[in-house]
């Protein structure tokens, strides 16, 4: 009994297009992180008025005020 013939993982996929410098590649990073923050900013700019009640605990506590030095966690 021997050891079973397995087949070798195929070899990654090899870039044919141009080199891409260091920068280039960082550009393009930056570029792609812009454009998620732009659709991001303009989602949370459309999501609601700024006039809306703070958001409630699960106590019914007004969300982010300070917690009373004495009241426990």
């Amino acid at each position: 009994m021997g050891i079973p013939e397995t087949k070798a993982p195929p070899p990654p996929p090899v870039w044919k297009g141009p080199a891409l410098s260091q920068m280039d590649r960082i550009e393009a990073g930056l570029a792609r992180i812009e454009g998620k923050l732009e659709v991001l900013l303009e989602a949370l700019a459309a999501d609601g008025d700024q006039d809306e009640l703070p958001g409630m605990t699960l106590d019914g506590d007004p969300a982010g005020e300070a917690r009373p030095e004495g009241e426990p966690l």
